[in-house]
């Protein structure tokens, strides 16, 4: 999926001589790049023979404490093989009482507690001796979340003398465009040798996704089955942040699990679709609870804006409004040409609350003809056709 990145990181890894620089991973929030570092660089970087340590670096307001956890990952990795890296950052979150639960727990406390003293700092001495550097990866994430430039440009410099100058290897992931202090970029130059740009195929990243997020989930089947429109719908819409998908899936399977079996095989494509395009408008902020009007604007969709377009075409002046906008930004896309609001699923993305009988009421309203039975149906057509009939 992402070989040209794999292809650089295993260069890195098996470099002929020591390296003594970190290769950075930048890309826009949301685009997937945690997700890669956290599934296929882990198992890319196990599988040739190395240590994978890794830290979000978001909120961060004291490097010294990432740095004794890398140590005690390091020490503990060691000695007890089969200890995972979260146990021991929980027992340290904890503190005291968690570490007299069991030996190994009083062991990491104590030894976290005194790696600042005498003791502390020849134990890490020993540690680092002990280990090869060059089979040891520690990738820091979130860089642009820490809590301030300063702090920033004094990580990126104490990553070059405690791990860079002794082999270790190092990846930077962040977001690059939310830094802009330009002594960061000139500290950075002197550490990070490349940055890769990290832009994924997003089907392939999505199809990644599904079969990760949900291959244990009770909706598996139906989502492999029905995979490619979804995609379809999500490549059309512009949205590649996978945190706003995730939280669109969910959305999506909770409402589809209240609906009738009836209302899931006529309406599931309208329903998701909603679902899609308003889940991306509150997650990036452009609808709240507070905005009736915006609500009420796409209520009247379609009429209100092709009325409003043939008033313009007239030579009428009409203010852009959020219903333009929201045309613009997905509708303008065939695959969106028969889009209806839904407003009961706008209330539920943004409150959280579902009316189930009240979204099934409204279904029946905006799709009416679909629910008229067929001799009504027919009866209708006669009814309307009649004098053609007669005529013919």
């Amino acid at each position: 999926m992402n070989d040209k990145i794999n292809s650089i990181i295993e260069s890195y890894i098996r470099s002929p001589r020591r390296t003594d620089y970190a290769i950075m991973i930048d890309g826009k929030w949301g685009c997937g790049k945690t997700y890669y570092v956290e599934n296929e660089l882990k198992e890319l970087i196990i599988k040739n023979g190395c240590r994978y340590i890794y830290f979000s670096l978001s909120g961060c307001n004291d490097i010294s404490y990432i740095f004794k956890k890398i140590t005690l990952r390091l020490l503990f990795n060691n000695l007890y093989n089969i200890l995972d890296n979260d146990i021991i950052d929980n027992i340290i979150g904890v503190g005291a009482e968690l570490s007299n639960i069991h030996p190994i727990s009083k062991s990491i406390y104590n030894i976290f507690n005194n790696l600042s003293g005498g003791i502390g700092k020849s134990i890490t001495k020993k540690i680092l001796s002990e280990i090869i550097p060059d089979k040891i990866f520690i990738i820091f994430d979130d860089i642009e979340r820490i809590s301030n430039d300063t702090l920033r440009i004094d990580l990126i410099s104490q990553i070059y003398e405690i791990y860079l100058k002794k082999g270790y290897k190092i990846i930077s992931v962040g977001d690059e465009s939310n830094i802009k202090n330009k002594n960061y970029f000139v500290t950075k130059e002197k550490v990070i040798r490349r940055t890769i740009n990290y832009k994924s195929e997003i089907k392939l990243q999505i199809e990644n996704f599904i079969e990760n997020q949900f291959k244990y989930s009770e909706y598996y089947e139906y989502l492999y089955k029905n995979k490619d429109i979804f995609i379809k719908y999500i490549i059309a819409s512009n949205i590649i942040n996978l945190r706003t998908i995730s939280f669109v899936f969910d959305n999506f399977f909770y409402i589809y699990s209240k609906l009738k079996n009836h209302l899931k095989m006529k309406f599931v494509d309208i329903i998701f679709i909603n679902i899609l395009l308003l889940t991306n408008e509150f997650k990036e902020g452009r609808i709240t609870i507070t905005d009736i009007d915006k609500k009420e604007i796409l209520m009247k969709y379609p009429d209100s804006y092709y009325l409003n377009i043939t008033l313009q075409e007239r030579g009428f002046q009409k203010k852009q409004t959020y219903l333009d906008y929201f045309h613009d930004r997905y509708l303008t896309n065939p695959i969106f040409n028969d889009f209806k609001f839904i407003d009961e699923l706008y209330n539920y993305i943004l409150t959280g609350y579902l009316d189930i009988n009240q979204l099934e009421q409204e279904i029946k309203i905006i799709f009416y003809n679909e629910f008229i039975p067929e001799p009504v149906k027919i009866l209708n057509f006669l009814t309307s056709n009649l004098a053609e009939i007669e005529d013919k």
